[in-house]
């Protein structure tokens, strides 16, 4: 960690929040009772949470600095979404807004995270907005961009860009409800690239004018094609697919209605479109098809299949949100009564989830990254120790990467979580079995620490 620029006011509360993140993050839990050691240190952070002065700007601005590790001279790949964070119809909490259809009540969180675009590793929370759904006043079509709640997809990638500092240069990666003209237009202006999974067909200008995007892209041609191995979802079975590219170059018109007359008539971007052929559609359900607007320049095959693998870490952030509920730290079932302690507690939840994304993007990336991006020299100690506990006689059940890397820690915690490793067809392992393997490696250090007190 870095030493903060931004502080909450007092070095007290600086000192106690440091210390709520860390147990947050070795616990893995939100339960403050569950990661305080003894009744002092409960009511502290229970006083630290409940703090009228507690900025949760600072807030969020110190924990990213304790998050993000050193960007400097990579191209940073910026993914955001928004989560809403239900408590049922009739709460005993007090200061919500209504969330989903209405009947049920919460609030939002919009976090921003911060991937290496070559390695793909998470390099931590770039940024997080917590809000409330406001009250629907007017002609929403009337509103400036910058008095709506959908402002978040750019302030939030404005504010991530900037903790990034002297970074290579940054790409903005958002699913369709990040397909806002306005956004695109000040990506573009403030030399930040955009890739977004367009949400609207919208009017063309120049040579195509008087056609929509999705019918100059039904003109196109398919560029190339190729296999890709679906995994599971709600929605799709897991299945090898056929996928067929198409991309090209277009002038999106301004929107006929906005009210940013402002802002350029028209914006050249690239336009990568991915279908999934019928042939390898199964059980009668929805082919993929990805529709990808772009400011990066695609003029081949090999580019357009960079930029559909840069989307597809758009995933990685939805892992976060898994982490944040039910199945890991449960932010729901916290017993805190107050909006203003719960988003307080959002945050700190996020940094911790972020730290177990780290490992499952490792995973995928056994590189020489440094072990110590993510852990610890206590923890460095514990998982070196625990290796060749956790090996098998044969060579396919032995650690196979190096000491010192981060992989070689991902193989460590994954065991601890329940990974066999066993064969290479076995599944590799999630972000739950991470969460689990994090909470044994504590225990391990707890006894550590026992056995080394006075």
């Amino acid at each position: 960690m870095s030493g903060a620029i931004i502080t909450l006011g007092d070095r007290r509360l600086d000192r106690n929040y440091y210390e709520l993140i860390e147990r947050v993050i070795n616990r893995l839990s939100l339960a403050i009772r569950k990661i305080s050691e003894g009744r002092s240190e409960e009511v502290r952070f229970g006083r630290l949470l409940r703090h009228r002065e507690l900025c949760l700007s600072n807030m969020i601005q110190m924990g990213v600095e304790f998050s993000l590790s050193d960007t400097t001279d990579r191209h940073i790949l910026l993914v955001q979404d928004t989560s809403e964070l239900s408590f049922g119809m009739y709460p005993f909490q007090s200061g919500f807004s209504e969330v989903g259809n209405g009947a049920e009540l919460g609030f939002f969180v919009h976090p921003v995270i911060a991937l290496d675009a070559k390695s793909h590793i998470c390099l931590g929370l770039a940024n997080v907005e917590v809000y409330k759904r406001g009250e629907k006043i007017g002609d929403r079509n009337k509103e400036k961009f910058e008095h709506k709640q959908s402002y978040r997809w750019l302030s939030s990638i404005q504010v991530a860009n900037r903790n990034c500092g002297a970074c290579q240069s940054i790409t903005a990666i958002s699913d369709r409800e990040g397909d806002i003209y306005d956004a695109l237009c000040a990506y573009k202006s403030g030399s930040m690239d955009f890739l977004i999974r367009s949400q609207h067909s919208r009017p063309l200008g120049g040579e195509n004018s008087g056609l929509k995007l999705q019918e100059r892209i039904d003109q196109w041609e398919v560029q190339g094609s190729y296999q890709c191995a679906l995994p599971r979802t709600d929605k799709r079975s897991a299945h090898h697919a056929l996928l067929e590219v198409k991309y090209g170059k277009v002038l999106m018109e301004r929107p006929e209605k906005s009210v940013s007359k402002h802002l350029p008539a028209t914006l050249e971007v690239y336009v990568v479109e991915v279908k999934e052929h019928a042939s390898t559609v199964v059980n009668h359900e929805q082919p993929v098809h990805w529709r990808l607007i772009t400011s990066h320049e695609v003029e081949d095959m090999d580019k357009a299949r960079q930029v559909i693998l840069w989307y597809t870490k758009r995933w990685l952030i939805e892992q976060v949100f898994r982490l944040l509920k039910k199945q890991g730290l449960d932010l729901t079932q916290s017993l805190a009564h107050k909006y203003e302690t719960l988003s307080k507690l959002a945050v700190v939840g996020l940094i911790a989830c972020v730290r177990v994304l780290q490992l499952l993007t490792a995973r995928d990336n056994p590189d020489n990254t440094p072990i110590n991006i993510a852990f610890s020299k206590d923890e460095i100690k514990i998982i070196e120790a625990l290796n060749p506990t956790l090996e098998g006689k044969t060579q396919i059940q032995k650690n196979p990467h190096p000491e010192k890397t981060l992989a070689f820690a991902v193989w460590v915690v994954a065991r601890l979580g329940g990974w066999k490793s066993y064969s290479k067809s076995e599944r590799p392992p999630g972000p739950i079995t991470f969460f689990n393997g994090l909470q044994r490696l504590q225990n391990y250090l707890d006894i550590q620490l026992l056995i080394n007190s006075p």
